[in-house]
């Protein structure tokens, strides 16, 4: 299902309408063992990536419960 995404994955994750879409995805990415990947990609958005690129990037983290202010 989340082979053909477009966006980037902070882009994708801030699109959804509701936390249980977020879940719903980190689950289907969990079972197929791709949710590493995709907090690899946003981790490293978020360490050598711009500042809107970074804050998206937080923002998609922080959705997902995976990053703490």
């Amino acid at each position: 299902m989340y082979d053909s995404i477009k966006l980037s994955p902070a882009e994708h994750i801030l699109s959804m309408s509701t936390d249980g879409d977020v879940i719903g995805m980190m689950s289907e990415l969990t079972r197929s063992r791709r949710l590493s990947s995709v907090v690899r990609q946003l981790n490293e958005a978020v360490l050598d990536g711009g500042q809107p690129e970074r804050d998206q990037a937080i923002a998609a983290l922080t959705r997902m419960g995976m990053w703490l202010d």
